[in-house]
């Protein structure tokens, strides 16, 4: 933190200006502080970065509208070193596998972000505590040079003793008649006045000048002084390394975050050291101590959560069975059923991230693992789904299984996809989710006409005897003839 600097001038018969300029423990940032690669800082969308081609368009509708991702995901912008690091983590697969994981990368990246920014709102807060203590000799250093002045009396040499009247002026210059334009004219002085030291009251003006203008600067001045110096309380983001551009740049802390969640990946490292690598790769792009400590908790957070998760095997079952097959019309039910052993891994997921706020230096994190989990089945086609359950969202029970039962009913004809997916809050009051990695069950299902077996064969028979009318009359009656005689 840069110090405070404080100027003193003092000169006799008058206090000096104190002139004190805060300078808190803000990071200013640059516009020379973004990345000097124009290679790693090239700009494109999500949608560029998985390459999303027309086949996206209605997996991407149907996965916005249920809220398994974000409206603009494919819009968002991302640099090249961001587009790689989200294609590492991007399964090759299907366009809903490529959009779920893309979300869950940018969502790790809104996740750590968010830490960062907290710290740096607390880090201003702190800083503007410290220049209120710091200004408060301010206030007191004036108010002591307005009481000297105030009760500054003329020196033994200049006012005898005897000629002193009982209330001395306090401002002899101000004391002259209002019609004595100039202090020229001794004569003009007050007559009480020893007209030997007649000089005395032109003569004190001129010191008593500079005194007023100093005071005048110690007064009015500070406050043009304070404003030329840099403000003693900067909004927290000013200037923001969120800055607000024109939609088409990626932001600083943006670029600092996803620094931070492209390192200390390897869960066979310490916590310790995946902490450091994640506040190097924050450092290094800009960010100041404070932000790359909470943005680094952050991320081990999120990553530890991700690979304890993906670990987890058995803790749930997709029962009944999803059809292969339906006429249409047709309604099927299926379910999902979490096992309460999912309970204890959150549990055991809680005591790890202990273990990281206990490494960190920052006592801001981004995950509070509630016991809350959301599943939603998801059409994307024609199939209608109606759930059991009046919400998405469960309380997880240590003693039984938490379920999720859903009606498919088929419209129409055809081959619809559907998507179950499962996700764990990861806020305190259990108002955000992350998804697994991958969805719980993904799959197509096949919608054939409705046609019963009774149907199919009334449309056989008639079939055989549309034929068989159609026949010359001797041909018919041989066709009987050898009939019976076969039987």
């Amino acid at each position: 933190m840069r110090p405070y600097i404080v100027r003193h001038l003092l000169g006799t018969g008058a206090a000096a200006v104190v002139l004190v300029a805060l300078s808190g423990g803000w990071l200013v940032y640059d516009a020379v502080a973004q990345v000097d690669d124009a290679a790693d800082n090239g700009i494109l969308t999500v949608g560029q970065c998985i390459d999303a081609n027309a086949s996206f368009r209605p997996v991407e509708e149907a996965l916005v509208k249920e809220a398994i991702i974000e409206k603009d995901l494919l819009q968002t912008n991302v640099t090249n070193g961001m587009c790689e690091d989200m294609l590492e983590r991007t399964s090759d697969g299907t366009p809903v596998r490529m959009l779920v994981a893309a979300q869950n990368y940018v969502q790790e990246i809104e996740l750590i972000e968010g830490a960062m920014r907290r710290a740096a709102s607390s880090a201003a807060a702190k800083g503007t505590e410290r220049h209120s203590l710091a200004a408060e000799p301010l206030g007191v250093a004036a108010t002591l040079v307005a009481l000297v002045q105030s009760t500054a009396e003329p020196s033994s040499d200049e006012v005898s003793p005897a000629t002193a009247t009982p209330e001395p002026s306090t401002e002899p210059s101000l004391e002259q008649p209002p019609e004595q334009p100039t202090p020229e004219p001794p004569a003009a002085g007050a007559p009480d006045q020893c007209p030997a030291r007649g000089t005395a009251p032109p003569a004190k003006p001129p010191p008593e000048q500079p005194a007023e203008s100093l005071w005048s600067s110690a007064t009015a001045a500070p406050s043009s002084a304070m404003s030329a110096e840099p403000s003693p309380e900067p909004p927290p983001e000013q200037p923001t390394p969120d800055g607000e551009g024109d939609g088409s740049e990626v932001t600083l802390r943006t670029e600092q975050a996803a620094a931070a969640a492209s390192v200390g990946e390897d869960d066979d490292a310490s916590i310790a050291e995946r902490l450091h690598e994640k506040e190097a790769a924050a450092k290094k792009e800009g960010a100041s101590a404070p932000e790359a400590a909470a943005g680094a908790r952050c991320g081990v957070e999120v990553d530890v959560l991700d690979d304890e998760v993906e670990k987890i095997e058995g803790i749930y079952e997709v029962q009944p069975l999803m059809p292969k097959e339906m006429r249409r019309g047709e309604t099927e039910q299926v379910g999902l059923l979490v096992s309460p052993a999912a309970k204890e891994r959150l549990q055991e997921i809680r005591q790890k991230h202990g273990v990281i706020a206990e490494a960190s230096e920052s006592d801001i994190g981004c995950v509070v693992l509630a016991d809350r989990m959301k599943a939603k089945l998801v059409a994307i086609g024609e199939l209608v789904i109606d759930r059991h359950q009046p919400d998405d969202i469960r309380e997880l029970s240590p003693n039984g299984s938490t379920s999720w039962g859903w009606d498919i009913i088929a419209r129409q004809t055809g081959e619809t996809e559907l998507l179950l997916d499962l996700r764990y809050a990861i806020s305190r009051e259990g108002s955000e989710f992350r998804p697994l990695k991958e969805p719980v069950y993904e799959g197509a299902i096949k919608v054939t006409p409705l046609q019963s077996d009774s149907t199919q064969n009334a449309t056989e028979l008639r079939a055989t005897e549309r034929e068989a009318a159609e026949q010359p009359w001797w041909r018919r009656i041989l066709a009987r003839i050898f009939g019976v005689f076969g039987a």
